[in-house]
């Protein structure tokens, strides 16, 4: 099923929102990434398969989005625009982009960590489709994410 979804300039999203019953025994996965993640921040919420990362981040948890072009042009007719490490603030966005270029992933930053003079954006996402929403450092979980180049985007005015 497919929400009615759209950029700020009335561009549809295509997406995809799945309303299924889970089996009892997908609560496992909960469990193993909590075994093999044990250094996240937080796990806040089990496993969801009615939105992905990029539904969360730029659809309220309503939907998965999936089409890489839809992203860049949400990026785009959003008014967002890529940032340093060091302009984060709480509310912008993490993209990871894979080898390729496309997003494969998104978050949300939530706050920023100090430490030892280290600024680390603390994120938001969701983890893969049968995945759970977690709260981690934005260089830290499944190895697909791990490894893409990581990007900070913000809708904030320039002089925010």
């Amino acid at each position: 099923m497919e929400i009615k979804l759209q950029t700020r300039k009335g561009t549809d999203i295509k997406n995809e929102t799945y309303i299924l019953d889970l089996p009892r025994d997908l609560d496992f996965l909960y469990s193993q990434h909590r075994r093999d993640f044990p250094s996240v921040v937080l796990f806040r919420r089990a496993v969801d398969i009615s939105y992905n990362c990029h539904g969360l981040t730029f659809a309220n948890r309503r939907t998965c989005i999936a089409d890489p072009v839809g992203l860049e042009i949400i990026l785009s007719e959003d008014g967002y625009r890529q940032v340093g490490l060091s302009e984060v603030k709480p509310g912008d966005i993490a993209i990871y982009r894979d080898e390729g270029g496309d997003i494969a992933h998104s978050g949300i930053v939530l706050y920023i960590e100090s430490a030892g003079g280290l600024m680390t954006p603390i994120i938001i996402s969701k983890w893969g489709p049968l995945g759970p929403e977690c709260i981690h450092r934005y260089n830290y979980g499944p190895e697909p994410y791990v490894n893409c180049t990581k990007e900070f985007w913000t809708d904030r005015k320039a002089n925010e």
